[in-house]
């Protein structure tokens, strides 16, 4: 439903009828998280714009939604994060922020996105 304008307004009917925008399916997941392993960015953008949060624990193993685009190394869902006030510095699972996942990773553009952005 987010991923063009026309459909996510039914997104924002459902929001009304008070139906969270971060409901998880069988494999716990949102759709934010979807939109996010896919790099869909504009979805992710409107599910944010729509309320979506980026801090919501998805998976089996629970780690924030904000950490797909690390794990995945989108580098576009990092920007689309930060663009819209989501601390990655501040976001951690199992100990480790999303920014020493990203070291991890060697990935040094996303490493230096977060850490131009980090708000200690």
């Amino acid at each position: 439903l987010s991923r063009n304008d026309s459909t996510s307004k039914v997104l924002s009917e459902l929001k009304k009828q008070f139906i969270s925008i971060d409901t998880k399916d069988n494999e716990n997941y949102n759709a934010l998280a979807y939109a996010l392993m896919e790099n869909d960015i504009s979805s992710a953008r409107r599910l944010i714009k729509l309320g979506a949060q980026p801090a919501e624990p998805v998976s089996e193993e629970e780690y924030p939604v904000a950490l797909i685009p690390v794990f995945h190394q989108h580098t576009e869902g990092v920007q689309l994060l930060l663009e819209n006030g989501v601390n990655l510095s501040a976001m951690k699972y199992r100990g480790i922020s999303a920014l020493g996942y990203a070291e991890q990773l060697e990935n040094p553009e996303i490493y230096q996105l977060i850490k131009s952005k980090s708000r200690t």
